[in-house]
């Protein structure tokens, strides 16, 4: 086996989380993400599963084109999932999902696709089922705002359905094979049927939407062969100009993750890259582009590092009777601003046994609840704990600190589902309860730039300032949580952002606190299920 061309998995499917799967995943040009089962549970049981077919660029394969039947739709910028079929050892059959080169969907830098195909299967939960009672393959995009891809979608979370794969030969079949299938297809678009006035009718088209700010990237010709299709996409000059930039700077990114350690040092020196690089008027025009670049490569450094960070379970007396729910990394980890000094620092959230919770005895054997939570330093690692209830309750208030605890995306250490169960909470009730403390910090922070007599510490709170500005204007208009480093230098980028967040929480609808029942629910549930753990015996 060529170890160039394929790569080895063990893994255990996310949809089917009884079944252990080994095998190989083919990363050679004609096998690019097929995949080889070779057992299930351990037992052999060897199977080949055709991946989603490489498209090709129309405008270079126009000559080859030789069937005069096709059908034309509006191509989505998206991630390509497929659903596949595979059996064990007893001829069980199994349903899973995966992206072109990994076995099954999974946690990634730009989202948890576990997660978000979750939320589809469950928003088209019939159409999934039509499509289960077939024995084919099927091929969807997931596309939407939450997985920021470059082209600028309105709705959150969607998916199309693509086409329906041969299993047998892995080749995409008719579009009249699969008619009575009722989940959302692309966008119809009506041809002439002369492929030539078609190709330039649509490029140019295209090219318009493009320009004219609509989300749109492109077309999909499905040309008709008999029991199968052949699928070419035609993107306009501008989409493949984007796109190219963007593989630029994500790839100059790749390229310092190489040299630095620090998520702050890559970006600094991604945005020197660009100012040589990259004239005025360039990067004014794909600003949204080097966003998306700088957040991309922020995202995958954070989610590296994540797996690196290495938190040790120490046995501690102090939490003999409690539970850990879930570590996080904030501070200047999760910013992507620390240095070789910084110590990472943890929000540890922890359930305290019903005994405790009854009787109101957090004795000197518990960790006290207060205000600030409990801080226990030990080697390299800061840890900051804090009790399940007393940290949605700061929440309530409007900590930006537990906030950031809570909706850190480095979890280096998780036992339960309290954590997502309360980021759920969380995104759903869009609130402006942070912009007080917020704007407290932004003061703290000015107030240590008076005060400071040494450059790096004024520069450090300046930094400081701007990133929690740009956290707030984000997420008061448009409810995104996004820890992005700041690289200012000039006190007026402060004054600036400060007068846009104080603009955008003035126009903002949204409410001013959170509907507290919902989250007294979620403590409510999570005290059922610690008194039954208790108690149950």
């Amino acid at each position: 086996m060529n170890n160039t061309k394929s790569k080895k998995f063990d893994l255990i499917d996310p949809f089917n989380l009884q079944n252990r799967v080994e095998g190989f995943i083919y990363k050679s040009k004609s096998r690019f993400g097929d995949m080889k089962i070779t057992s299930v549970n351990g037992s052999p049981c060897e199977q080949y599963i055709f991946g989603t077919p490489k498209i090709l660029h129309l405008s270079k394969n126009l000559h080859q084109v030789k069937s005069k039947k096709y059908k034309v739709f509006e191509k989505i910028d998206g991630t390509n999932v497929l659903m596949f079929r595979y059996i064990d050892i007893k001829n069980n059959e199994y349903i899973s999902y995966k992206t072109r080169l990994s076995p099954f969907l999974r946690p990634q830098p730009y989202g948890n696709f576990i997660k978000l195909w979750k939320t589809i299967l469950s928003k088209y939960e019939e159409a999934f089922s039509e499509l289960k009672e077939s024995e084919n393959y099927f091929g969807f995009e997931l596309f939407g705002s939450t997985l920021r891809i470059l082209t600028d979608y309105k709705t959150d979370l969607d998916a199309k359905l693509l086409y329906a794969i041969d299993p047998a030969n892995g080749r995409v079949l008719s579009l009249d094979y699969e008619q009575n299938q009722t989940f959302p297809k692309t966008k119809s678009i009506n041809v002439s049927g002369d492929i030539h006035k078609d190709y330039n009718d649509l490029l140019s088209l295209s090219e318009k939407k493009v320009k004219s700010g609509k989300p749109f990237e492109g077309v999909m010709f499905y040309f008709d062969d008999g029991n199968f299709s052949n699928i070419y996409k035609l993107k306009p000059p501008e989409v493949i100009t984007r796109q190219k930039k963007y593989g630029e700077l994500y790839s100059k990114g790749k390229e310092l993750s190489k040299k630095f350690s620090s998520e702050y040092e890559i970006l600094n020196n991604l945005k020197s890259y660009i100012n040589k690089n990259w004239e005025e008027d360039l990067s004014k025009k794909y600003s949204r582009i080097i966003e998306i670049a700088n957040e991309d490569i922020s995202n995958e450094v954070k989610f590296n590092n994540s797996k690196s960070i290495k938190i040790t379970k120490k046995e501690d007396k102090n939490l003999s009777n409690q539970t850990i729910l879930w570590r996080s990394v904030w501070g200047s980890h999760l910013w992507g601003m620390e240095n070789k000094d910084s110590d990472k620092d943890c929000c540890v959230v922890y359930q305290a046994d019903t005994r405790t919770i009854l009787l109101g005895a957090f004795d000197n054997n518990l960790m006290q609840i207060h205000h600030h939570g409990t801080r226990s330093k030990s080697c390299e690692f800061d840890d900051h704990y804090y009790e399940l209830g007393r940290a949605v309750q700061l929440i309530l208030k409007g900590s930006l600190t537990v906030l950031y605890g809570v909706m850190s995306p480095i979890v280096v250490d998780q036992h339960s589902t309290a954590l997502e169960e309360l980021q759920e909470l969380i995104i759903k009730q869009p609130s402006t309860v942070f912009y007080k403390v917020l704007m407290r910090d932004v003061r703290d922070s000015e107030k240590a730039m008076d005060r400071s007599e040494n450059h790096d510490f004024y520069l450090k709170h300046l930094r400081i300032a701007c990133r929690n500005l740009r956290f707030g204007i984000t997420l008061f208009s448009k409810n995104r949580y996004e820890f992005l480093p700041s690289y200012a230098e000039d006190p007026q980028e402060l004054f600036d952002l400060k007068m846009t967040l104080v603009e955008v929480y003035e126009k903002s609808e949204l409410p001013d606190r959170f509907d507290s029942k919902p989250f007294e629910d979620y403590i409510l549930s999570w005290r059922k299920k610690r008194f039954e753990m208790d108690f149950n015996d």
